[in-house]
């Protein structure tokens, strides 16, 4: 599983259909969930794999969320395309 910040728009939307059109599940992040269910909706349409999840990587609990949701499920791979860096040890 790919795991996209702002995956539902601009690049980060770019990068989302990137993954899944090469096969990935996408985990699509987005502030705005309806964005970020748009994005995740128009990989399914074209025969990908993509959950929708909203949430704020300002916040450490929304970022933490979605890793260890994914983690559950088995990311592969990160992108990250918000502003904020969130402070996260992947040691």
């Amino acid at each position: 599983m790919a795991l996209v910040t702002g995956g539902g728009q601009g690049i980060g939307r770019a990068i989302s259909e990137a993954f899944g059109r090469e096969g990935a599940r996408v985990a699509v992040l987005d502030l705005k969930p309806e964005v970020a269910e748009e994005a995740a909706a128009a990989i399914r349409a074209a025969g990908g794999e993509a959950i929708a999840l909203g949430g704020n990587v300002a916040k450490r609990e929304d970022v933490f969320g979605a890793v260890h949701y994914c983690l559950a499920v088995s990311i592969n791979a990160l992108s990250h395309c918000s502003w904020v860096m969130p402070l996260y040890d992947f040691s």
